[in-house]
């Protein structure tokens, strides 16, 4: 169901009921990865300065691509205003037309359990019931099934100019990729569901990576 996935895929940017008035984006999105089947392929996407498929449509230079992998246990976190989406088929983007939904079962080979979330810096979101924060008192870090910060492994962040992952900067363009948008009209900020942009030649290798987080870059 790939219409359905990209749809739940989307960052949960609101707005007020006047459909002329601004997007409001979260502070960041976060996936955090609870169970991925051991055939699962289809990292998450992430275009980072963009926030729409306008604005991808509109950049004049080449556009950065971000992939990171499904890997359990694993917290991306992102910049709640920019644009991302999860290919399935994970090669979704260069096939000439798509026919049929994607297997979903046996869960252990082909499931996908991750839990989204967004973070809200001053007002909560639009017409969001808020639950109320509820304390264990001095147990909180006993009752707690996350590890310390401290105790986690990072493996990529943008901010470091040392990236544990596949960086591929230099690569040749000219591989026709047909990227697919999220949302509807007025959330694209495009009439149309795909925007075609040149890839270098790694691009499919690195959306059928399993671990390892990625950055491309992509051309009009």
């Amino acid at each position: 169901n790939i219409g359905q996935k990209k749809e739940d895929s989307q960052a949960a940017a609101t707005r007020e009921n006047n459909s002329n008035l601004p997007f409001r984006y979260p502070t960041h999105g976060h996936v955090l990865y609870l169970k991925v089947g051991t055939a699962v392929e289809g990292p998450t996407c992430l275009f980072p300065n963009i926030s729409s498929g306008r604005d991808l449509l509109k950049a004049e230079q080449s556009t950065e691509l971000v992939t990171v992998p499904a890997v359990e246990g694993r917290l991306l976190r992102f910049s709640g205003d920019i644009l991302h989406s999860v290919p399935r088929p994970a090669d979704l983007w260069f096939l000439p037309f798509v026919k049929g939904s994607s297997q979903m079962t046996p869960e252990e080979t082909w499931g996908r359990s991750v839990v989204l979330f967004n973070t809200w810096f001053g007002d909560p979101p639009k017409d969001v019931p808020l639950d109320t924060a509820k304390s264990l008192g001095n147990n909180e870090e006993a009752h707690s099934r996350v590890n310390n910060r401290i105790d986690w492994d990072d493996t990529f962040s943008l901010e470091e100019s040392s990236a544990n992952g596949n960086v591929c900067r230099d690569q040749k363009f000219g591989r026709p990729a047909k990227v697919w948008l999220l949302g509807n009209e007025r959330r694209r900020g495009y009439h149309l569901r795909t925007i075609k942009l040149k890839a270098p030649e790694i691009t499919k290798e690195l959306l059928l990576e399993k671990f390892k987080v990625g950055i491309i870059e992509l051309t009009p």
